[in-house]
């Protein structure tokens, strides 16, 4: 196994593991995240593959057990504690109203039209999960998002994200749902790996969001068959992370530089990786005026015993840059 790594830092970390009597999950999960989670944010397939089939095996845990423990790791740094209340799973038509700038930035914009009949599926809540009753397929109606749409400037993020909002991929809006009918969004899991999304359509003239189906995106996306629908019976709804890393952070060095003759597009690569470094995102306006401390800092197992609940929240990392959902299939159908 390890013959196969790259000689770099990833493969230090794995050799000095291999080298320990006993590894705790919770602690080995939280250390790698910490040391490697540009790649991670920057979802890196290659860097991704490599991680999962190597702590798969060394911890004898499957695959969905370590993606739902990076999920919650981004969870932490990201977003305030989701409340344990039970969600109302009936989402009604409640009002959607818009701030003036998103307003001003929605007149500009082409809005595509949605002429379909508005039949919410049913959701179900058990076990922590939000699910559908039946199958769902790729680009499916699931429900109305109602909610204050916002510029992301606009929005109160100073402990973290909140946990109604919900981000337009691809847009720098934020839908607030606190005080309507849609208390799911504070129980729907973000993941890097994420199922569903919610888009701008104009609904009988009217700017409304409403949340789709569609297979399965990310990553590691490429390992799950789409074969069938987007979503089977009892499966997790999961959303995308509304924003990255909460300040411009250098590429992990995961494995040693390899030497490539292709100069020009090398040059253009690091082009490109400065001008993403520059993007504005979600919490952006609370972070530029703040002196943020690196590497990242991730809560042990050890230490969440030690301290309070509201100290956990506020972690020196949070988030950054709001993450692009290319949903090139949604946009042909």
């Amino acid at each position: 196994m390890v013959a196969k790594i790259l000689k770099g830092k990833f493969r230090n970390f794995i050799l000095a593991d291999l080298n320990k009597g006993e590894l705790h999950f919770n602690e080995t999960i939280a250390r790698y995240f910490n040391a490697f989670a540009s790649s991670l944010f920057e979802e890196d397939e290659a860097f991704w593959s490599l991680l999962t089939s190597t702590l798969t095996d060394i911890l004898r845990i499957e695959k969905k057990v370590l993606f739902k423990a990076i999920d919650n790791l981004a969870m932490q740094l990201l977003y305030e504690k989701v409340p344990e209340a039970r969600p109302s799973l009936f989402v009604a038509f409640n009002t959607f109203k818009t701030s003036e700038r998103a307003q001003m930035l929605l007149d500009k914009m082409s809005i595509p039209k949605y002429d379909q009949p508005l039949h919410p599926v049913q959701l179900l809540f058990a076990n922590g999960r939000i699910t559908p009753a039946t199958p769902l397929a790729d680009g499916q109606f699931i429900c109305e998002v109602p909610g204050f749409l916002c510029h992301f400037f606009e929005a109160n993020s100073e402990n973290g994200i909140k946990a109604t909002y919900v981000s337009v991929p691809d847009s720098d809006f934020v839908i607030d749902t606190d005080r309507t009918s849609f208390s799911i969004s504070q129980h729907i899991r973000r993941s890097f790996h994420y199922n569903c999304h919610p888009k701008l359509v104009k609904v009988k003239g009217t700017v409304r969001a409403l949340l789709f189906a569609h297979h399965v995106q990310g990553p590691m996306a490429h390992e799950k068959s789409r074969k069938y629908g987007a979503l089977v019976k009892d499966e997790e709804l999961l959303l995308p992370f509304d924003s990255d890393l909460p300040w411009p952070t250098p590429s992990d060095e995961w494995a040693d530089r390899q030497p490539d003759k292709d100069t020009k597009r090398n040059t253009r690569r690091r082009k490109d990786a400065k001008v993403d470094l520059s993007k504005n995102t979600l919490l952006s306006v609370f972070y530029s005026s703040r002196d943020i401390e690196i590497p990242l800092k991730v809560i042990s197992e050890k230490d969440m015993k030690e301290k309070k609940e509201e100290d956990l929240i506020k972690t020196s990392s949070r988030i950054l840059t709001r993450r692009q959902v290319h949903m090139h299939d949604m946009e042909e159908k």
